[in-house]
C-alpha cells in the first residue's frame, strides 16, 4: 500500500512544533504551526503570538543566535527557549536550519522538541550541586574557623609560654648577678659565702632543668631525638637523681625517699632520657606537695624498670587528668601558682616513655596525693651491644705510650674550649686535685701549645673556632714530631648526648679516637673519675710500697683551700666522733648519712685515698653483716686519726 506523501506532509506540518520567518535583517514576523499554538495555548489572532510569550532572556538568546546563523556559512543552529504559559514555563529546543525556496527567497525553519522535562531535571541537578557547593564550603568555612580557633588557642598557649620562658629565665639570671656582686665583696671582706653560693647552685640547677625540658621537647617535635643506650647501674641512677633533687626539696621542705628493689644493678638502657623522666616526675612531686614528703621507687621486674613516685600533694581532679600531658598546659592548683612552670615538664615525661617503648599511669585522689608509675624496658646484665652505643668508648681503643710516672700533685693537662666560663670552671676543678693546668681558646691554640708541651691529658671541647676538638684530636693521634710519653689519654668534652647532635653540628667524628667522652656540665665527680681511672691505671705500674703509701705527701691539700685547712681539721675530728657513737648504736642511717657528709668534704680537699676508701664501705660495708661493718669503719677511723696527725 502506498503512503499519502500530500496527506502526510499535512500532518507533519500540523502535527508538529516548528516556526520560520523570513531570513532577513531585522528579523519580522513569525510564523508557526498549529500545534505550537496549541501547544503554548497562544490566540492565533494576536499580534506575532511567537514573541507575545517568549521569557526576556531567550529573546536576547533567540535575536543573537539568529543574527549569528545569518551572518555565519552555517545552515544549522541550535539553542533553547523558554515560553510563559500560564503559571509555569515551557522550554523548546530549536533546531534552527536556513532553507531557500524557489522563488529564490531564504527562511529560517526551526524543528522544536519539547524539553521542559529535561530543563527542569537539569535545573534540578544544576541547583542540587550548588547546594552540595555550599554545603561543603560552609563545611569548610566551619572546619577553617575551629582550625583558626585551635591555632589561636595554641599561640596564645605559646605566647603565654614564651612570657613564662621570659620570666622564668631573666628572674633568676638576675638574681644570680645580684648574688655574683654580693659574693664578691663578701669574699673581699673575708666574710663567709657558702649559703650564697648554695642559692645560686640552685637557682643554675632549676634553670638547666627548664632548658633540658624545652630542647627534649623541641626535639620531639622535629622527630630529631635519638636514643643512647649504655650500660648504667640503677643505684647510681638513684644517687643521681637524689642528688638533683635534693636542693629543691629542702628548699620546699619536702623529705624525699628514693628505694631500690633489684636483684641486680647493672642495665643496659638509655641512662640520660631514663634520669629526665625520673627527675621530672620527682620534680613535679616535690612542687605540689606542701606537706609530707615523696617517696621514690625504682623496682627491677620482668625485663623492666618500673619508676613509682608517689605524693602526699593536692591531687589531681578527673578533668585535669585528662589534660595533664598537654604541652603548655598548666594545671590550676597552690603548686603552680607558687612554681611557674613551663608547661612542658609531664608532656616530655610521656614522650619519652613512650620513645623508650614503656607506658606511664598515673593514679590520684583530691587532698590525698599522686601516684606516677613508669615502665621502661631494659635489658640485664652485661652492655650486649656496648658496640651501638655513641658514647662509650673502650679505653682500648688506644692504647697510651708507656707513661713516664710522676708523683701525684705533677700531673699536666691543657684544656681546650672556647667558652671562658667552661675554662674557668674546669681549671678550678683540676688545680682543687693539685694538677698543673694550660688554657687554650680554641683548635689551633690547642694544638700549638701541645706541640710545645708534655701534657698526661688534655681535654678538648668538641665544638670549637679554628680546629674542633675532633680535628685537634686526629691531628694529635697523628702526630709524628718529638714523642709525647706522658700523654695518657685525649678527653671529649661536649653537651651533646648523641652522635646524631654531634653531626648536626656540622661535626664529623670518628670516636674511637678519644678515650672518653665527657658530657657538659662539667662536674667534679666527672672529673675525678675519669682522671682516677686512668691514674689508677698507671700507678699500678708503680713499686708496691707507693701504691700502699697513703701519707699526705701523696694527697696534699689544694693551695687555694689552704686557707680553710683549720676547718677541714675541725670537720675532721667531727666526723670522728659521729663515726664512732653511729658504730657503738650501730645506726645505719646516721652512719651512711655521716660518710656521705665525710665523702664530700675529702673530695673538696682532694683526699682521693679516703674517699675511696668511703665508697668501698659505701659499696660493701652497708650491705654486709655487722662484724664487718665495724671492721670496715674501724679501718676508715684510723686512717683519719693518721691524716689528722699528718695534718697538724
Amino acid at each position: 500500500m502506498s503512503i499519502n506523501t500530500k496527506l502526510l506532509n499535512q500532518v507533519m506540518v500540523e502535527k508538529t512544533i516548528w516556526w520560520s520567518v523570513e531570513a532577513v535583517l531585522p528579523i519580522g514576523k513569525f510564523q508557526v504551526s498549529e500545534f505550537f499554538l496549541r501547544k503554548l495555548n497562544i490566540d492565533p489572532e494576536s499580534d506575532d503570538c511567537f514573541l507575545a510569550q517568549i521569557l526576556p532572556s531567550s529573546r536576547i538568546s533567540l535575536q543573537t543566535n539568529l543574527q549569528e546563523l545569518l551572518n555565519s556559512k552555517e545552515t544549522i543552529k541550535r539553542f533553547s527557549t523558554g515560553f510563559q504559559v500560564a503559571d509555569k514555563v515551557i522550554w523548546l529546543a530549536n533546531e534552527v536550519h536556513l532553507v531557500h525556496s524557489e522563488d529564490g527567497r531564504s527562511y529560517l525553519l526551526a524543528h522544536c522538541i519539547d524539553s521542559t522535562e529535561m530543563h527542569e531535571i537539569e535545573q534540578n541537578l544544576v541547583s542540587s550541586q550548588s547546594e552540595m557547593l555550599v554545603q561543603q564550603f560552609k563545611a569548610k568555612e566551619a572546619q577553617s574557623q575551629k582550625e583558626k580557633e585551635i591555632l589561636e588557642a595554641q599561640y596564645r598557649k605559646q605566647t603565654k609560654f614564651l612570657a613564662m620562658l621570659t620570666h622564668e629565665l631573666r628572674s633568676p639570671l638576675q638574681g644570680v648577678t645580684g648574688l655574683i656582686d654580693l659574693v664578691k665583696k663578701r669574699d673581699s671582706a673575708g666574710e663567709n659565702i657558702a649559703e650564697q653560693l648554695k642559692i645560686m647552685k640552685i637557682t643554675l640547677n632549676q634553670i638547666n632543668f627548664l632548658i633540658n625540658d624545652i630542647l627534649t621537647y623541641s626535639q620531639t617535635q622535629n622527630e630529631q631525638l635519638k636514643l643512647n643506650p649504655t650500660t648504667f647501674s640503677i643505684k647510681e641512677l638513684a644517687d643521681y637523681v637524689s642528688h638533683l633533687t635534693k636542693s629543691m626539696a629542702t628548699e620546699k621542705g619536702v623529705f624525699v625517699s628514693v628505694k631500690v628493689i633489684s636483684l641486680q644493678d647493672r642495665f643496659y638502657g638509655d641512662l640520660v632520657r631514663i634520669s629526665q623522666v625520673l627527675i621530672n616526675l620527682v620534680v613535679n612531686a616535690i612542687k605540689f606537695t606542701q606537706v609530707g614528703g615523696v617517696n621514690v621507687v625504682l623496682e627491677e621486674r620482668e625485663e623492666a624498670l618500673i619508676l613509682t613516685v608517689s605524693d602526699s600533694g593536692e591531687g589531681i581532679g578527673e578533668k585535669e587528668l585528662e589534660t595533664m600531658f598537654i604541652p603548655f598546659n598548666q594545671l590550676d592548683s597552690l603548686g603552680s601558682q607558687q612554681h611557674v612552670g613551663s608547661g612542658l615538664g609531664l608532656p616530655v615525661v610521656k614522650t619519652l616513655v613512650e620513645l623508650l617503648g614503656g607506658e606511664i599511669n598515673v593514679v590520684s585522689t583530691l587532698e590525698i596525693g599522686t601516684t606516677f608509675i613508669a615502665k621502661i624496658p631494659v635489658t640485664k646484665g652485661k652492655n650486649i651491644k656496648e658496640n651501638e652505643a655513641s658514647f662509650v668508648l673502650s679505653s682500648s681503643t688506644f692504647e697510651p705510650a708507656e707513661p713516664l710516672l710522676k708523683s701525684q700533685g705533677e700531673v699536666k693537662i691543657l684544656i681546650a674550649d672556647d667558652s671562658e666560663v667552661n675554662r674557668v670552671v674546669l681549671e678550678m676543678l683540676l688545680l682543687n686535685l693539685h694538677c698543673t693546668v694550660d688554657k687554650a681558646e680554641d683548635g689551633e691554640q690547642a694544638y700549638q701549645l701541645f706541640e710545645q708541651n708534655d701534657y698526661d691529658f688534655i681535654f678538648l671541647d668538641i665544638q670549637m673556632p679554628e680546629l674542633n676538638g675532633a680535628e685537634v684530636c686526629q691531628k694529635i693521634r697523628n702526630y709524628r714530631g718529638k714523642h709525647k710519653p706522658l700523654l695518657k689519654g685525649v678527653f671529649a668534652l661536649t653537651a651533646a648526648h648523641t652522635m646524631e647532635e654531634v653531626s648536626e653540628m656540622g661535626i664529623e667524628v670518628d670516636k674511637s679516637i678519644f678515650n672518653e667522652w665527657i658530657e657538659k656540665p662539667i662536674s667534679e665527680d666527672k672529673v675525678m673519675t675519669v682522671l682516677h681511672q686512668y691514674c689508677t691505671r698507671c700507678f699500678k705500674r708503680q713499686d708496691a710500697t707507693s701504691v700502699v703509701k697513703t701519707s699526705l705527701t701523696n694527697f696534699p691539700i689544694p693551695d687555694s683551700l689552704q686557707s680553710l685547712k683549720p676547718k677541714f681539721i675541725e670537720a675532721l675530728r667531727a666526723s670522728i666522733d659521729k663515726l664512732k657513737q653511729s658504730k657503738t648504736r650501730m645506726a645505719i642511717k646516721p652512719l651512711k648519712e655521716e660518710l656521705h657528709s665525710l665523702k664530700g668534704n675529702l673530695m673538696l680537699f682532694a683526699q682521693e685515698d679516703l674517699v675511696q676508701k668511703i665508697k668501698e664501705i659505701e659499696g660493701k660495708g652497708l650491705k654486709e653483716d655487722p662484724s664487718n661493718l665495724i671492721y670496715e669503719i674501724d679501718i676508715l677511723i684510723k686512717l683519719l686519726k693518721e691524716r689528722l696527725s699528718e695534718l697538724e
